[in-house]
């Protein structure tokens, strides 16, 4: 049997794995698994064009996170969980995990008042890389619930139905009734119709025609983070950003998001203008 070439369909299978936290090699297997059922440690190794005992280092991984079943009888094969429960289960791992974390994070809270510790600010403005999509996310919805006062956002148009997609847009309209100013400069497009009509009546929201630049929020006026890519990078969500709480780069995106929301142009026009394009 010869080794497994991916063809687009598999590609984009595997990638959609490896976000459940797989490396390719365990995603390739699993789905080479599912696709052909039960095999070997032998033919896996031919069909991963690799070792023995690599291959059983990737099957105990999959084991772990109980994607892949052993048999019992001799020699024993490895067959693949059914997607669907396999994911599930995931999941549910990782939001328990989740739900920990955040009990956690209010007993540390807690221990830290009790123990009075220290709270003072730095006078140095302090800056960090923030990797990973939902590191990014999470940083983003942090800063908003948090902030005192107002946001200001720049977003480029491809990201708004994914912000909607993991309940981002959700978080902010939460705070925006809580008393949180929240501007949002983005761009109508085809696929953002519907997540700009969720934003519309409690966030305020311009349009920047065609708008691909500069991707970036600044919380309350002294906290800030910039995608980091280029104008032509029109990935779907941000996989890494530049925080920075130095008042004086707030000060100067501020300003620049002040005069972007000059030029910008109603919500409802562009929504209009881009649904007559999209119906004719």
């Amino acid at each position: 049997m010869g080794a497994f070439q991916p063809g687009a369909y598999e590609k984009t299978f595997i990638a959609q794995l490896t976000k459940f936290g797989l490396k390719e090699k365990e995603a390739r297997i699993y789905f080479y698994l599912l696709k052909h059922g039960a095999k070997n440690v032998t033919e896996l190794a031919k069909f991963a064009k690799t070792y023995r005992e690599d291959v059983y280092q990737r099957l105990d991984a999959l084991l772990q996170e109980g994607l892949v079943e052993q048999s019992i009888a001799k020699p024993t094969e490895y067959a693949a969980v059914p997607l669907q429960p396999a994911l599930d289960a995931i999941l549910q791992k990782h939001t328990y995990a989740w739900r920990q974390m955040e009990i956690a994070r209010t007993e540390l809270l807690q221990h830290a008042d009790a123990a009075q510790l220290a709270r003072g600010t730095v006078d140095t403005p302090m800056c960090r890389l923030v990797k990973g999509v939902h590191e990014v996310l999470a940083a983003g919805s942090r800063m908003v619930a948090e902030s005192e006062s107002t946001c200001a956002l720049v977003l480029r148009p491809q990201v708004l139905p994914k912000l909607a997609h993991f309940g981002v847009i959700d978080e902010w309209k939460q705070a925006a009734l809580g008393g949180t100013r929240i501007r949002i400069i983005t761009d109508a497009i085809p696929t953002n119709l519907a997540a700009l009509n969720e934003l519309n009546g409690t966030i305020e929201v311009r349009c920047y025609e065609d708008y691909a630049g500069i991707f970036f929020w600044v919380i309350d006026e002294k906290e800030t983070v910039t995608v980091l890519g280029t104008a032509r990078d029109r990935a779907p969500l941000p996989h890494s950003a530049f925080w920075t709480n130095s008042s004086e780069y707030a000060g100067y995106l501020t300003s620049f998001f002040d005069v972007m929301w000059r030029q910008s142009l109603a919500v409802e026009e562009r929504i209009k203008a881009v649904s007559s394009r999209v119906k004719s």
